[in-house]
């Protein structure tokens, strides 16, 4: 099939800087290749800052703080630390890393990876929790051969999860109407056709500066730079404060267009990334704590 055949799938099979598990890439011998399964091996290793109150287990400030992992390799050095069993023990819930829903997509993107199978990270926003509103969220994509198509899968999501939300869909398989890209929710609201109040983090903290913030995330994701949600470089902005000047925002049509295009646009993905120092992740990043409001210059290695 034509979309396997250009790069992208070969290119998507290979580490970047934050999946590589570097040394402790061993622990990832013998995992499951079956995606329920895998995806089910990430939850029992994660848990969700703000799901405490689902599970009857609050985690503290300090929890939040300390698990703050940016890389795989990161990721794995802690959870080992806290349980030396195999990854595919699941933890119970005082000893799993504490993250949010980028955790989750990063981790199985990193475990396909590394089983040899084209996987990348995609910035959205979910229409499956609420029907109301459109919440910020982050998956994980990954090439099905059997199927020869890209297919989403929400790690997240558990049994408790699913009935929750009245899932209408399978977690491993989710449409991209339950999940649009920052890219097509960016052209929609350019367009006028969606309200952009009704995307964002919660209902306080939403619109047009949120689509933008994940529109530049997804680009660096599919240049496979999975960055913080609380990152923030260039046109990714954290907050309301100074909109986007009509220059950002011709270029940002064209990267949302990107994000959106089939393998014929990967070398162009690619380009615009690389020859717009604005939209590339610079040594230092602004980031915003997900468990507190504070910045600070943060080094990434990239």
């Amino acid at each position: 099939m034509l979309d396997f055949l250009p790069g992208p799938p070969a290119y998507y099979a290979q580490h970047g800087p934050i999946t590589d598990p570097g040394p402790h890439a061993h622990l990832f011998a013998g995992l499951p290749t079956d995606i329920h399964a895998l995806a089910a091996v990430v939850r029992g290793l994660l848990f969700h800052y703000h799901e405490g109150g689902i599970y009857e287990h609050e985690v503290s400030l300090a929890r939040v703080r300390n698990d703050a992992a940016r890389t795989v390799a990161e990721m794995l050095e802690k959870i080992r630390a806290r349980n030396g069993a195999p990854l595919t023990v699941a933890r119970p819930l005082a000893q799993r890393l504490v993250g949010c829903c980028r955790d989750y997509a990063v981790l199985l993107t990193a475990m396909l990876r590394h089983q040899g199978v084209p996987a990348r990270t995609r910035f959205g926003f979910s229409r499956y929790f609420t029907p109301d509103f459109a919440w910020d969220h982050v998956v994980c994509e990954y090439w099905n051969a059997a199927q020869a198509r890209w297919l989403l899968v929400d790690a997240q999501q558990d049994a408790v999860h699913c009935r929750r939300n009245h899932l209408p869909c399978d977690p491993h398989d989710i449409p991209h109407g339950a999940f649009p890209f920052a890219g097509a929710v960016w052209q929609q609201a350019r367009a006028g056709t969606i309200d952009p109040a009704r995307y964002g983090f919660d209902p306080d903290q939403a619109g047009m500066w949120v689509i933008q913030s994940y529109l530049v995330h997804d680009l660096a994701a599919l240049n496979k730079r999975e960055m913080l949600i609380g990152d923030v470089w260039g046109p990714a902005k954290r907050g309301p404060r100074d909109p986007v000047s009509g220059r950002d925002a011709a270029l940002l049509d064209q990267v949302a267009a990107l994000t959106l295009a089939d393998y014929r646009g990967f070398a162009a993905v690619r380009a615009i990334y690389e020859s717009h120092p604005a939209l590339r992740v610079p040594p230092a990043v602004d980031h915003y704590s997900l468990a507190e409001e504070f910045q600070a210059d943060v080094p990434v290695a990239v």
